[in-house]
C-alpha cells in the first residue's frame, strides 16, 4: 500500500504551496504529519480575535477542523479515494477557556485518526495555547465520491 498522493498533497501544504483562502486569511499552517496525525498552528493576531482580545470560538474550530482534516486524509492510500474527496460530516467541541490575544504568539492543533471503518473516519483533536490544552474536538470524516473508501486501510 502506498501513499504518494497524499505524502505529495500534504508536502505542498507545508511548504506553503497549497492553501485555501481561509487558510491563508488566519494564517493557518500543517508543520508536520504522519500517517493518522497531523500538527497545525497558526499565530495569535488581532483578527482572529473580538473586540475585548478574545480568540473566537470558530477560529479554534477552523484550527482545529484543518489538523482533523489532514489527519484524515494522511491515511487515504493511493487507489482507494482521493484525499481531496474526504469532508468533514459531524464536529463537535468543548472549550475549555478563553484564549487572550497576549497569551501566546501562536495556537497549536494536535490530531490523531482514532477509528475508521468501512465509510468514515474519526478523529480528534486538542487545540493548545502555551501547551496547556483550551479547546478539544472530535469530527467524522467521509468520502464525498465513494463508498467503503477505508476498507483496506487503519
Amino acid at each position: 500500500m502506498t501513499f504518494r498522493l497524499v505524502d505529495g498533497l500534504l508536502a505542498r501544504q507545508i511548504a506553503g504551496e497549497e492553501r485555501s483562502p481561509a487558510a491563508e486569511h488566519l494564517g493557518l499552517r500543517l508543520l508536520r504529519f504522519a500517517r493518522g496525525v497531523a500538527v497545525f498552528e497558526m499565530p495569535l493576531r488581532r483578527h482572529a480575535c473580538d473586540p475585548l482580545g478574545r480568540v473566537e470560538n470558530g477560529v479554534l474550530t477552523a484550527l482545529a477542523e484543518a489538523a482533523m482534516t489532514a489527519a484524515a486524509r494522511s491515511i487515504v492510500a493511493d487507489g482507494v479515494a482521493s484525499p481531496d474527496a474526504l469532508a468533514t460530516r459531524g464536529l463537535s467541541a468543548r472549550f475549555e477557556r478563553t484564549v487572550r490575544l497576549d497569551e501566546a504568539a501562536s495556537l497549536r492543533a494536535e490530531a490523531i485518526v482514532v477509528r475508521t471503518t468501512d465509510e468514515e473516519v474519526h478523529v480528534e483533536a486538542d487545540v493548545l495555547c502555551a501547551g496547556a490544552r483550551v479547546a478539544a474536538f472530535a469530527a467524522r470524516c467521509v468520502p464525498e465520491e465513494a463508498p467503503r473508501a477505508f476498507e483496506a486501510v487503519a
